[in-house]
């Protein structure tokens, strides 16, 4: 028997066609769901875009600050006067201090409760340092000092360094080219440990012998400071033509040295004896958990009138807070 017509459609055919309706759907809400699940997937596998993640800030350092103290651009006859203390003049080398250097790891926190127990640690420091450097080959010795009076007896003899652990090399064991130092000492005067950490340049006896560009190479990228070359090239020129030339007036008798046998010429090295002076720029270094001063000199010693040696120095000595 037929069915009942509904409009010229039968009841049983439009129960197929509902069914065949209900099947269509079921089978796009699938397929749909399957496009969403995949699409999900894929986000999560996704790598995030590089720099969206802003980076923590590393646990010896943080938020530095960076405080150049200024310097005189010109050096005048006066100024020279704080080196018969055995002061520096206060000289602008352009100088400005960077986040990063190669030699960094050689001011890595020390454990200074028991400084003799350090010494293979410093000088892991300072040869793991040295293989990621362009500095070359040092012959290094390490070396504990230990304070013989008592802090009170420092204080008032006004030692500044108490006991002193140090790693020193000099390059291809001469003491005339570059020579490396790092360390930590013990202030009686401050009651606290210091470390730091030095580079010396080799010797000049022409300030014009110096290779600024290579100079300045190595302060930046090993040391973290940068100098400026024309001012590098200045203070060296000052420096060593006043080492050079300044004959120390007699009632002075500055730095003379004199043995049992022989007393200075003084044609050779003026009334006084020999002469000598240096220029340098510091800038100090605040951290979260540190403070750091950076200090750049140019030293220049008579060796006799017309005649010096100069080096460049390069250190920063740093005070870990509490």
């Amino acid at each position: 028997m037929r069915g009942k017509e509904i409009k010229g459609i039968t009841a049983h055919e439009l129960k197929s066609t509902a069914g065949k309706l209900l099947v269509l759907v079921l089978c796009i809400t699938l397929a749909f769901g399957l496009m969403a699940c995949g699409s999900k997937g894929n986000d999560s596998e996704e790598p995030e875009p590089a720099g969206t993640e802003e980076p923590a800030a590393t646990e010896d350092e943080g938020t530095l600050e960076i405080n150049v103290n200024p310097g005189l651009e010109e050096i005048a006859e006066a100024d020279w006067g704080v080196c018969y203390g055995g002061t520096s003049v206060q000289f602008d080398l352009g100088m400005d201090v960077k986040r990063d250097w190669t030699m960094k790891p050689t001011l890595d926190r020390i454990d200074t409760g028991d400084l003799e127990a350090q010494k293979s640690v410093l000088q892991e420091m300072m040869e793991k340092s040295l293989s990621e450097s362009s500095l070359g080959t040092f012959q290094l010795t390490t070396a504990f000092e230990k304070m013989e009076m008592s802090e009170a007896e420092a204080k008032e003899k006004g030692l500044r360094k108490g006991d002193a652990l140090s790693c020193s090399g000099f390059e291809n064991e001469d003491q005339n080219l570059m020579s490396v130092e790092a360390g930590v000492y013990y202030n009686p005067q401050e009651e606290d440990h210091f470390q730091y950490t030095r580079m010396d340049s080799r010797n000049y006896t022409l300030a014009e012998d110096a290779d600024i560009p290579e100079i300045c190479r190595v302060l930046e990228e090993e040391y973290g400071v940068i100098i400026d070359p024309e001012r590098l090239e200045k203070g060296l020129k000052e420096t060593y033509d006043r080492a050079a030339y300044y004959i120390v007036p007699e009632n002075l008798e500055y730095n003379v040295e004199i043995n049992e046998t022989e007393i200075p010429d003084e044609d050779i090295y003026g009334e006084g004896g020999t002469y000598s002076c240096s220029v340098e720029q510091t800038a100090n270094v605040q951290s979260n958990i540190y403070s750091e001063k950076v200090t750049v000199r140019i030293f220049a010693q008579q060796i006799q009138i017309g005649e010096a040696n100069m080096r460049i120095r390069v250190e920063r000595s740093r005070n870990y807070k509490d």
